[in-house]
């Protein structure tokens, strides 16, 4: 059998979070979540992988595995410790970290908010105060224009939709609301943060590259017979990830989301494809008997490619994958689940980069350090990285442009999902 498959004039890379990895920041709503005993193995982000320390460590290790692309994050808390009190060292920090990105042809891709709030900012109520829009505008002009001449590509906001829905209906994130209608306005508020931080980037480097990272999954209904449960499940990815798109990507109205000023507000769609949910009516559950992750997170790599061609044909643009990965704790199934991933992708020519979810095993929000997503892995007490399995594997493919059939005996051949 013929297992090879190429891919070419599409970039690799690794991505992730500041919060999850740089350590020894406590001013955020997630030291603070920790503090109110809500991560589930009870640690906490202080430590993570010290990597605002070993940041030349882990960029050397990125070069020597040969990561094209690399996407970092901001940590808010660091930079604006105080409102209006911007660090400047911090942000010297950071520009010193995309110098070296650039110096080992590393293209950098900087996402200004991941999850992470400062806590004067989350005390003041968050996306959802009266000013929340001019204070996060103010915050990206500062660290756009400290930083541009270092950065080819900017995210203005990761998964939104994500934070929204779990810190606002889902109540297991901060700040735990369980409001349908807090959920829809802090949506609309992140609608109209990320068309206006679009605008501004592109006011200060014209030739700048932006656009967001959505969470995007297939929907399917549980009866795929009953008329209400396919409707059902239509609103669902409507109201999660369709709905928010068309808003912020054109500024047109969608139901529920209101509309702003029209227009085209992206230069790439950001897309992070992990899995597939099953609807049961509006609720959002996961099929039974089928390839899952250690989370439990069903495993449908076709999915990857049906979102790509989907949001390729709505907006015409090149296909970012900010994040693809899977909770994998012993490493045992990764190589699997990036062949087939990547393997839908080798069809899709309009699929430029491809962030692997994630760099290093860290610290994973909720779950806290009891989840590994990693290709490199970290021994926490000594903080040593090693290379794994599947990140020899992911450097394989840079290095060839795709899979060999000898890489897929030597690598993929005897792996296993777990179904369950």
């Amino acid at each position: 059998m013929n297992n090879e498959f190429k891919l070419h004039g599409m970039l690799f890379g690794v991505a992730s979070a500041a919060t999850q990895i740089e350590g020894n920041e406590k001013n955020t709503n997630w030291y603070d979540w920790y503090l109110k005993g809500k991560i589930k193995d009870n640690t906490s982000c202080d430590i993570a992988t010290l990597h605002y320390e070993k940041y030349v460590e882990d960029t050397k290790l990125m070069k020597k595995m040969g990561i094209e692309c690399a996407r970092i994050g901001l940590e808010w808390a660091r930079i604006e410790p105080e409102e209006d009190k911007f660090d400047y060292e911090v942000l010297e920090r950071y520009k010193k970290e995309l110098q070296l990105l650039n110096k080992y042809e590393i293209k950098p891709l900087v996402t200004i908010w991941h999850f992470s709030n400062p806590m004067w900012f989350e005390n003041k109520g968050g996306f959802l105060c009266e000013n929340a829009r001019d204070i996060f505008l103010k915050y990206v002009k500062t660290v756009v224009e400290y930083l541009d001449s270092e950065v080819e590509s900017w995210v203005t906001l990761n998964e939104p939709n994500v934070y929204a829905l779990n810190g606002y209906m889902g109540g297991d994130w901060p700040p735990g609301e369980n409001n349908f209608f807090k959920f829809i306005k802090v949506m609309n508020v992140f609608n109209e943060i990320h068309i206006e931080s679009y605008k501004l980037i592109h006011s200060i480097n014209k030739k700048a590259k932006v656009g967001t990272s959505l969470h995007v999954r297939v929907f399917v209904p549980k009866d795929d017979t009953s008329l209400y449960q396919r409707f059902a499940t239509t609103m669902v990815a409507q109201m999660f990830q369709t709905g928010c798109a068309k808003v912020m990507n054109t500024g047109k109205k969608s139901f529920p989301y209101k509309g702003y000023e029209e227009g085209k507000y992206y230069d790439f769609i950001g897309l992070n494809y992990y899995s597939r949910s099953m609807c049961k009516g509006f609720s959002n559950g996961t099929n039974t008997n089928c390839p899952k992750n250690d989370l439990d997170w069903e495993i449908y790599p076709e999915g990857i490619s049906e979102l790509a061609q989907e949001y390729y044909d709505e907006y015409k643009a090149p296909i970012y994958i900010t994040e693809n990965g899977t909770s994998d704790n012993n490493d045992s199934f990764r190589c699997l689940y990036i062949y087939e991933h990547l393997k839908q992708l080798s069809k899709c020519k309009y699929v430029k980069r491809y962030y692997h979810w994630c760099f290093i095993d860290n610290w994973e929000w909720l779950e806290g350090m009891s989840t590994k997503f990693g290709i490199v892995q970290i021994d926490y007490p000594d903080q040593k990285r090693k290379i794994k399995k599947s990140g020899r594997f992911f450097s394989e493919i840079i290095e060839n442009n795709g899979v060999t059939n000898k890489m897929y005996e030597e690598y993929v051949k005897d792996e296993k999902y777990n179904i369950r």
